[in-house]
């Protein structure tokens, strides 16, 4: 059958043109896919949308080489459409990891700040002395630095300090 009766049979409705259509451009068609997606499913069920777009508007073909365009121009266009799709996905997925990774880092950040504000809760109820020297001792300070500044000697020192930490051991238990 020539092209030219293919067509005319095609344009009006004829399926055993559309199967003719059908039967030339399938095979090539999920070839073609594949090239792009990288998957033979996902690329037949391409292929039947286009045919199934194809035969919704088979009215307005008016030649071989409209359809043989309009068929590879929408496989190419619907698989770069399900690249992107799929690209979109990923970016979501790992947008997602990276807000729980934040949350998640956001938690510890609030257990941090819970402690931090318990521990200077503990440390601002601490008897005088002994919070300078603690203080002093934090900031890194040495025993001979904290009893020069604080002008007591360095046993004393030693003894606020362990007095604190002792105290601060009983109160965030």
């Amino acid at each position: 059958m020539m092209k030219n009766q293919l067509i005319r049979a095609f344009q009006r409705g004829d399926e055993w043109a559309f199967r003719k259509v059908y039967e030339q451009f399938f095979s090539p068609l999920c070839i073609y896919a594949v090239k792009y997606v990288r998957d033979a499913s996902e690329a037949q069920d391409i292929v039947q949308d286009v045919f199934a777009a194809l035969w919704l508007q088979h009215d307005n073909f008016s030649n071989y080489y409209t359809i043989r365009s309009f068929l590879y121009i929408s496989v190419r266009n619907r698989s770069l459409n399900l690249l992107k799709k799929n690209l979109l996905a990923n970016e979501k997925m790992i947008h997602v990891q990276q807000n729980t990774l934040s949350e998640a880092q956001e938690s510890e950040m609030v257990i941090e700040t819970e402690v931090e504000r318990r521990l200077m809760a503990a440390i601002e109820s601490l008897p005088t002395e002994c919070r300078r020297v603690l203080v002093l001792s934090i900031e890194g300070k040495s025993y001979q630095e904290i009893g020069e500044l604080l002008h007591i000697a360095i046993n004393t020192v030693k003894n606020h300090r362990i007095r604190a930490v002792k105290k601060l051991r009983e109160m965030m238990l």
